[in-house]
């Protein structure tokens, strides 16, 4: 499977731009939970941080992309489910259990847990136009090929 660099892009900053909504919306019970003032929190962003964030976005709509062609479960259905398993499989039980020892709040672990399975899906519909364009490509070819078949069949006949 051909990769889309393009969608795997708008992927990365849909999801680098979910996490910006997720903790605008989130983000009083996430201080809660950290146990942090707003005001603790009001300083500027240090440029680090959100150069990490986006360097490892656009790592993981490459590696999803890349796991749904491999996987050959190139679809919309394939692709939710994709972001489903490798967030549960991966993202979860990293979150869950470095929260845990880190002796995070679980109200915390939900928030972020719940950030990166909606980042997947997001890059996920983001990725399926091309997706869908394959899975489209890959149903007129078994038709024609059907149609091949069933031709040779009655020309037998």
């Amino acid at each position: 499977m051909q990769i889309n660099y393009l969608a795997v892009v708008v992927a990365a900053v849909a999801g680098f731009l979910l996490g910006w909504g997720w903790y605008t919306v989130f983000g009083k019970a996430w201080m809660a939970g950290l146990g942090k003032k707003k005001e603790e929190c009001d300083k500027a962003m240090p440029i680090a941080p959100m150069v990490i964030a986006g360097v490892a976005c656009l790592v993981m709509a490459y590696m999803l992309a890349g796991l749904m062609g491999h996987l050959a479960n190139v679809t919309i259905r394939g692709g939710i489910i994709s972001a489903f398993f490798v967030w549960i499989g991966f993202v979860l039980t990293t979150v869950a259990t470095n929260h845990a020892f880190e002796g995070i709040k679980p109200v915390v672990t939900a928030i972020d847990a719940g950030h990166w399975l909606a980042v997947l899906i997001l890059m996920e519909r983001s990725l399926a136009p091309s997706a869908s364009r394959i899975e489209c490509a890959g149903r007129a070819a078994h038709r024609s090929i059907e149609i091949t078949r069933w031709r040779r069949i009655t020309a037998l006949a």
